[in-house]
């Protein structure tokens, strides 16, 4: 018997249907236990093949400073004095150029120094990080130095 479906019946069916879809979406997107804000520990610090933890640290250093630049022996002084026996598992230096735009002010260009630090997660290496950014800003009076961290799995 073929039988056909009013309208007010099929809309019914339809709005039943998109219902049911987009409560089972909210489900879903319960499920995951994500609040909305990371737990940056959870974020920073996948296990990789061994089970520990591993960030990889990028610091962004420009060049230029009141008065000029930072030269090269500056450069060689701050990390081999300063920076080397704090990250002293190793590092990699990259010669970079960049642009920031200040609050009200000209487009700012400059050379820079990216230095890439591979290391487990603990609280004495989170230390010398921020020793070294400060040491920085303090002896070259820099406004800033970025800082990414970034998951890695890595072995040696």
């Amino acid at each position: 018997m073929d039988r056909k479906l009013n309208s007010g019946g099929a809309k019914f069916i339809i709005w039943a249907c998109s219902s049911l879809c987009i409560l089972m979406a909210l489900m879903l997107l319960g499920c995951t236990g994500n609040s909305g804000t990371p737990d940056r520990a959870r974020v920073l610090s996948p296990p990789n093949r061994e089970g520990s933890s591993w960030i990889k640290t990028e610091l962004y250093f420009g060049l230029s400073k009141p008065g000029g630049r930072v030269s090269g022996q500056e450069w060689e002084a701050f990390i081999t004095e300063f920076v080397t026996p704090r990250l002293s598992e190793g590092l990699t230096v990259i010669d970079g150029y960049g642009q920031w735009l200040p609050p009200k002010q000209a487009l700012v260009k400059e050379n820079s120094k990216i230095v890439i630090f591979v290391h487990k997660v603990d609280g004495q290496r989170e230390n010398a990080i921020e020793e070294v950014r400060s040491e920085y800003k303090r002896r070259f009076r820099q406004q800033s130095v970025l800082r990414v961290d970034t998951p890695a799995n890595a072995s040696y």
